[in-house]
């Protein structure tokens, strides 16, 4: 009897550590803190919805907290899903004992980026379905029905073509063999009832001296009704698509061979020819031809200004205020 209560502690000893061992590096799955992370996020923004799957639970004896981990969570943000690797968050040792099962903070990792702070993420998100992201919307839509894919492949898939080729276009045609015309009269089929007559911004775009064009990577349709609803599509003298080059997208370099000559500008005209942007990378090859450049800022793609910004001449932080400076400088 004597030798059993003897080994019996050792055996306590030994279980003990094995569940500190296990719960350090494997960590445990549980749904004890669902609702507390549906709870957190709700009261930082009730535009947050997630859909949890695994969430598993780890030991950190170092700074004496449980460290919560989703593994392949949905985040949607009103219509639109994000695609998440994972989020984060963690409670304190003692608050568990304590019965006071409070998330502090909560970290969201994508395939890329980690953003360490979600008030802050939530703060500088646009809620507001913008014009890239309804269009974005569609084209997973497109993805999913001609693949037969579930949402989470579709969203991988568009943002792989988008990666590799600049363009999801590109690559499902390069890659997939799709009909371009199908798609852009697919992805395009969006209404944009927020859109308004831009009375000011049409007297700045009138009273500008000198030829004005529209190029972009989507269709002049598509282009046309968005510059209809804002009462601008007067003020342009040529819209060149995606369609129109071929389907070179920018910023492959040809592309903007095509665009010089559909426009017609002359070499010795290049000098005085600015091009605008959202995106930096676009600038890229405009910048090599010659012609001024300028970034209309945003957060949506300020990683690739920063690798880009050598090919940027000037920043401005919407069209009105480059409108404002070209005419106050005049």
């Amino acid at each position: 009897m004597r030798k059993y209560l003897l080994i019996a502690p050792v055996i306590f000893v030994l279980i003990i550590g094995f569940t500190v061992f296990y719960m350090s590096n494997y960590g445990l799955k549980t749904n004890k803190f669902n609702d507390l992370i549906y709870s957190k996020l709700e009261e930082l923004n009730p535009k947050l919805k997630i859909n949890l799957d695994q969430v598993f639970i780890k030991l950190n004896l170092t700074e004496q907290t449980v460290n919560i981990e989703t593994l392949n969570p949905t985040l949607r943000i009103i219509e639109e899903k994000l695609l998440i690797k994972k989020i984060t968050s963690k409670i304190k040792i003692p608050d568990l004992f304590q019965n006071r099962n409070s998330i502090e903070n909560i970290s969201i990792s994508t395939e890329e980026n980690k953003i360490e702070d979600l008030v802050n993420f939530i703060a500088i998100y646009d809620f507001n379905l913008g014009l890239f992201r309804r269009v974005s919307l569609r084209m997973t839509e497109y993805i999913k029905e001609f693949f037969e894919l579930n949402e989470v492949d579709a969203l991988t898939l568009q943002r792989d073509m988008y990666k590799k080729y600049g363009l999801t276009l590109t690559g499902l045609m390069r890659e997939y063999k799709i009909d371009p015309d199908d798609y852009l009269d697919f992805i395009h089929d969006v209404t944009y009832p927020e859109l308004k007559y831009e009375k000011q911004l049409q007297k700045s775009l009138n009273n500008l001296s000198g030829r004005k064009f529209i190029y972009t990577n989507a269709s002049q349709s598509h282009a046309k009704k968005i510059l209809s609803a804002m009462g601008l599509e007067a003020e342009f003298e040529k819209i060149l698509d995606i369609k129109a080059t071929q389907y070179v997208p920018k910023p492959d370099p040809k592309s903007y061979d095509i665009m010089l000559k559909s426009f017609g500008i002359l070499s010795d005209q290049i000098e005085n020819s600015i091009f605008i942007e959202d995106t930096a990378k676009n600038l890229k090859p405009a910048k090599l031809l010659g012609l001024k450049t300028v970034w209309m800022e945003n957060e949506r793609n300020i990683e690739d200004y920063k690798k880009n910004s050598e090919y940027v001449d000037y920043t401005y932080s919407d069209i009105k205020s480059f409108l404002k400076d070209i005419h106050n400088n005049n």
